[in-house]
Order: C-alpha cells, then structure tokens, then sequence
C-alpha cells in the first residue's frame, strides 16, 4: 500500500497480476494469424496471374489494327501471349468473350478461380477484366 500526502490509502496492483497474454490469448493469436497466412499462400497464385492477364490485355488494347482483326486472331493471339508468359491450361475459348460494337471490339475475360481450404470448405476468387480494341 502506498500512502498519498493527503492520508488515502491507495492499492497497487500486484506484480503477479501484470505478465501479459496467456496461453489460450497466444493459441488464439497463432490460430488468426495461421489461417490469414494460409488463405493468403493459396490465394496468391490466382491474383498473379490475373494481373499478368490484365497486363496482357491492356498492352493488347493499345496496339493498332488489333480492333479490325478476327475474332479467332484475336484469341490465338491471346493465347500465345498467355503460354509466354507462363499462364498453361486456362480455357480461355470459355471464359472471353469478343463483341463489336460502335466504340471498337469489346474483349472481356471474366472467370473464378477455387482452391480448397480445408476439407470441404473452398475459397472463390472472382475476376474480370475489360478491354476496348481500337480507341
């Protein structure tokens, strides 16, 4: 007990009452910070490669003559610059899409990406990606 300069008494707290977190505070925080980093490893690959598709796509949309190119051309030409850069065995025939309209040719890769988390629980990315050919 400490006594103050006008005669109240004031309680300390004990020394034994200040160690910090407990054993069932550290599992909690290690089961967080494992689960974040988990999700995190498993979901990264997905959003690599849709960048690597995205950047892929804008380079596309910037060169000339591409919007007056068939649609086949332009999924061949899609598709090579996919394998280049490492990006093997992705449907692209199903998840793109090639539109004329009034302002160019409209390409739009739309797709999920799922991985398994635990068990039977799974994760879902959901990516699109929207180009104008011949701006």
């Amino acid at each position: 007990m400490i006594l103050e300069a006008n005669g109240v008494e004031q309680k300390m707290n004990s020394p034994n009452r200040q160690r910090g977190m407990g054993a069932a505070g550290w599992l909690i925080l290690i089961l967080v910070f494992g689960s974040i980093i988990t999700a995190g490893t498993k979901l990264a690959p997905f959003y690599l490669d849709h960048n690597t598709m995205s950047n892929i796509m804008d380079k596309m949309a910037l060169e000339d003559g591409m919007k007056k190119k068939p649609k086949r051309q332009i999924l061949d030409t899609l598709q090579n610059r996919f394998k280049l850069n490492n990006i093997r065995n992705f449907p692209l025939k199903e998840k793109l899409t090639i539109d004329r309209t009034s302002n160019g040719t409209e390409v739009m890769l739309k797709y999920e990406g799922r991985v398994a988390l635990v068990g039977n629980v799974d994760m879902i990315a959901s990516f699109e990606k929207k180009i104008i050919l011949g701006k």
